[in-house]
């Protein structure tokens, strides 16, 4: 007689959980999963809505490795139970907006491809979102991380927003990637971590409170970076940090050290009225001057406020398009740097706001500007490189010449160009050029030379003191007659044969001296040491 049949017991789905044992409920697949891990898009979403709410009510939460195929709602959640929602996937949005954590919650490896929603969240116990996807518009607005709070190689395929969430201990995003942050107004009170992330659309940290370290080492700004009215209270770390777009710290507050060691902005950086209260350290490499030579790239720090100048360092970097208008610069520490050079010679050092193209409606502010490089002069002279401290006294004596308070055109004309500061410009380049200066000597000889030896008005003749028959054509006799009206010697072999001749003779020497006094003043400037 057979024997008779017996029924086969249903599979239990094998998945682990959080404790490591498996989930033995019942499969409900081809594959032996349940309902609650089952990645088949028509499975009983009703049953799975039962699961969920079970575990809720008997204050279970282990949905380690849930595959939720629809929305997920949590709205004003309090999960006093730890919530495991490791390697979870979510396909519809989810929601937990104003839920309380008040246990650990692990999201590690979970992946969001809609929206998800935890505005006004609250984790009062560390949080780890750990190699976390999200593929839409992530959003913790105003949430508060009591404890730490971990992101590390998240991804933020959507808009993430953190704008006025709180940390209060550390917040570790390091080697994060994301598509658009906003984290403005938030406010980290423990150490801030986002070395070797990538911002690959705009970063927004404005108004950002950091009140511990705030660590951007080799992070990567691909787009705008925007720090404006940051607050730095601790150490500010952007060491190998990468800038490809605009990056903003107008109105920033430095009050610790601020390290932008070998960073590299490649599109305008902006410090404008930014405070430094601390150190700063902006250094660079042979390879890499920290700041963009690329056209009509600045690097603005105009009325920045340094607290500490002496332990301002600007170290190998390319300041050759940097505004620095209105801040006080007698004491930074310039080392090795590449400032902008006038256009005529290639040579002399210049700053920026005042080569710089005009901006209409903005006419540039020419006595800011003297006093600018009247500070650099005196910086450089501290540090005993009067060379340079020279071309900065060419700039102080050219923006003098160039501010003008008279409103009317013709009288600033006559400034800029027929009075002293313009003869002194142009004859001894503000007392620095004693080559320029030495030319013009050469120049009114030669000249005067010319007019006595072939204009007959100022023709000359052996002086009757003269012992010497001096041939009358000879152009060496009138260069060395020149020479002696220019000299004031009185001991001249020739003599002029009319009245013009002696009045021409009586205007070189005048001439004479000036330009002599203003030659010896540029040679002892430039040598003087």
């Amino acid at each position: 007689m057979p024997a008779p049949e017996t029924d086969k017991p249903a599979a239990k789905c094998p998945v682990l959980m959080h404790g490591g044992s498996p989930c033995e409920r019942d499969a409900c697949d081809a594959q032996g999963f349940c309902v609650c891990h089952s990645e088949r898009p028509d499975k009983d979403v009703e049953a799975f809505a039962r699961q969920i709410e079970t575990m809720l009510s008997q204050n279970k939460c282990d949905f380690t490795r849930f595959v939720f195929p629809d929305s997920a709602d949590f709205v004003h959640r309090d999960f006093e139970a730890p919530v495991w929602l490791a390697d979870a996937t979510f396909w519809g949005p989810v929601t937990f907006e104003g839920a309380q954590f008040r246990a650990q919650a692990e999201f590690r490896g979970a992946t969001f491809q809609r929206e998800a929603n935890f505005v006004g969240v609250s984790f009062q116990t560390p949080v780890d979102f750990h190699h976390a996807r999200f593929h839409g518009e992530t959003s913790f607005r105003d949430a508060t991380f009591v404890r730490e709070a971990v992101f590390k190689q998240a991804a933020f395929q959507g808009r993430a927003v953190f704008s006025s969430a709180q940390f209060r201990r550390e917040a570790q995003f390091q080697t994060a990637v994301f598509r658009d942050a906003d984290f403005s107004r938030a406010t980290f009170q423990g150490d801030a971590a986002f070395d070797s992330a990538t911002f690959e659309g705009a970063a927004d940290f404005s108004e950002t409170a950091f009140h511990c370290a705030a660590r951007f080492l080799s992070a990567t700004f691909q787009s705008r970076g925007d720090f404006d009215e940051a607050t730095f209270q601790s150490q500010a770390f952007f060491h190998l940090a990468t800038f490809e777009g605009q990056a903003d710290f107008m109105g920033a507050t430095f009050t610790g050290i601020a390290v932008f060691r070998v960073a590299m902005f490649r599109g305008t950086v902006h410090f404008s009225d930014a405070q430094f209260h601390g150190e700063a350290h902006f250094v660079g490499s042979d390879a890499n001057g920290v700041f963009s030579r690329e056209p009509e790239l600045e690097a603005d720090f105009s009325s920045a406020h340094f607290d500490q100048p002496e332990k301002v360092v600007f170290q190998r970097v390319f300041l050759g398009q940097a505004r620095f208008v209105g801040a006080d610069v007698r004491r930074l520490d310039f080392t090795d740097v590449k400032w902008a050079t006038r256009p005529l010679t290639r040579t002399r050092c210049a700053v920026w706001d005042e080569l710089a193209p005009e901006v209409e409606d903005e006419p540039k502010d020419y006595a800011l500007i003297g006093k600018l490089y009247r500070q650099l002069k005196h910086n450089y002279e501290e540090q005993r490189d009067h060379i340079t401290a020279g071309d900065f006294h060419f700039g102080e004596m050219h923006m003098r010449r160039l501010s003008n308070p008279w409103k009317n055109g013709f009288w600033r004309f006559l400034k800029r160009n027929l009075s002293f500061l313009a003869f002194y410009r142009w004859i001894s380049g503000y007392g620095e050029d004693y080559i320029l200066a030495g030319l013009w000597i050469i120049g009114v000889i030669v000249a005067f030379s010319l007019a006595f030896a072939y204009i007959a008005t100022f023709a000359l003749q052996p002086s009757p003191a003269s012992a010497a028959s001096l041939p009358m054509q000879n152009f060496w006799s009138r260069f060395w007659y020149s020479l002696m009206c220019f000299l004031l010697r009185g001991d001249r072999p020739l003599q002029p044969m009319h009245p013009a001749g002696h009045y021409l003779s009586v205007a070189e020497g005048v001439i004479g001296p000036p330009l002599i006094a203003l030659f010896i003043l540029a040679l002892n400037r430039r040598f003087k040491r």
